[in-house]
């Protein structure tokens, strides 16, 4: 069972909802979440993160219907008041909406 799942929104066309991609923090680079895996995945373009049972939006399409990443996005040591950027995990779940 996994500590965290990733999805992502925003990519184009359709994805089987029950399919997703397991992540960790060794595999992408910067790693924005304060848990060390996860599972991406893109449901009709919308791309989240589950984590602790909860499954949060990592695009804009996803936040309609999911939770916000806040609880579980990592503050960026290097600019305080600011997150680490969800780019790479981002790209990563787009890849999952082919």
């Amino acid at each position: 069972m996994l500590s965290g799942l990733v999805l992502v929104a925003g990519c184009g066309g359709s994805a089987d909802a029950e399919s997703g991609q397991e992540v960790s923090a060794a595999e992408v680079t910067p790693w924005p979440l304060t848990v060390d895996k996860g599972a991406l995945q893109c449901h009709d373009g919308a791309v989240t993160v589950t984590a602790g049972g909860t499954e949060y939006a990592l695009n804009g399409t996803a936040k309609a219907k999911y939770a916000d990443l806040g609880p579980v996005w990592k503050d960026n040591p290097k600019i305080p008041g600011t997150k680490v950027p969800v780019t790479a995990l981002l790209e990563r779940g787009q890849k999952l909406c082919g």
